[in-house]
């Protein structure tokens, strides 16, 4: 397993493709596997991709202590240093959008474009989960039975795509075993989450960035989204109707597209508008 020393952590990496470097982070207790291979072969068609497991995730090792999501913006950046990439676009997703916020605020000279799925500047000014899927995200024996897989995924797709694809779920809860994030783990992420906020600091930000966010998530409201594109100067926002917290599950498709089509756009600056696309 390809693994780099990033300060004091060993960090698990993998790379596919050629081309521009494309860095993806996941979110909460997620690993690298979580994007989906079909996500990562197809945006690999273009792209330089590296995903990893972010501190406290799957197979990367390090110190047990507290830390904050600029902690882990400073990670990324130390594995793109170990990797030798002056500059990649960068795509987060949930909490993995939190710290590519992080990341292009304190390092934009490192960020070509900026992408940010289903996340939020903070909750000082954005919508939090409602109280039970809080208190949902806060059980510590997440992922370590299949009951609470689903009750997990209930809350992170739409129930109209998990009803045609509760097939899957016996798989994605599989995939979580097989590469576990600890109870102690999670609820370090969680509370990094918890003191997150970049809300004041966003109308600085002069990269290129797309938000992408489903009406119907119910993790991190589209409120967020709109929050986002609102804050971010030139930020454009399309909102995938139907959909959850779970892009690349639900809308692979629509992702990839969005995702690929902004990255190859032209341009240094943002210049796109602010207003919300409908997709899907």
């Amino acid at each position: 397993m390809p693994t780099v020393g990033v300060g004091e952590l060993e960090v698990y990496y993998e790379v596919t493709g050629t081309g521009r470097p494309l860095v993806m982070i996941m979110g909460l207790g997620a690993n690298a596997g979580w994007w989906g291979s079909g996500v990562i072969q197809a945006l690999s068609r273009d792209f330089r991709v590296i995903v990893f497991d972010n501190r406290d995730a799957g197979r990367t090792r390090g110190p047990a202590h507290p830390y904050s999501i600029r902690d882990m913006a400073e990670d990324t950046v130390g594995l793109m240093d170990a990797l030798g990439l002056e500059k990649a676009c960068i795509l987060g997703l949930s909490m993995g959008g939190m710290i590519a916020q992080e990341l292009a605020l304190g390092h934009p000279e490192r960020v070509e474009r900026l992408v940010l799925g289903c996340t939020t500047p903070g909750l000082k000014r954005g919508v939090p989960p409602a109280p039970g899927v809080m208190r949902l995200l806060a059980v510590e024996s997440r992922g370590h039975s299949l009951r609470h897989a689903l009750a997990l995924a209930g809350a992170t797709v739409a129930i109209s795509w998990l009803l045609t694809h509760l097939h899957l779920v016996p798989r994605l809860w599989r995939m979580t075993l097989l590469h576990p994030t600890s109870p102690e783990g999670y609820l370090r992420q969680l509370q990094a989450i918890s003191e997150f906020d970049v809300s004041d600091r966003l109308p600085t930000l002069r990269v290129p960035t797309l938000v992408l966010h489903g009406t119907l998530d119910v993790l991190l409201p589209p409120e967020n989204g709109r929050l986002l594109a609102e804050l971010i100067p030139g930020a454009r926002l399309v909102l995938f109707k139907g959909a959850a917290h779970g892009l690349n599950l639900e809308r692979p498709r629509q992702f990839i597209r969005e995702v690929r089509e902004f990255l190859l756009g032209s341009g240094s600056q943002p210049t796109l508008p602010k207003q919300a696309t409908p997709a899907g």
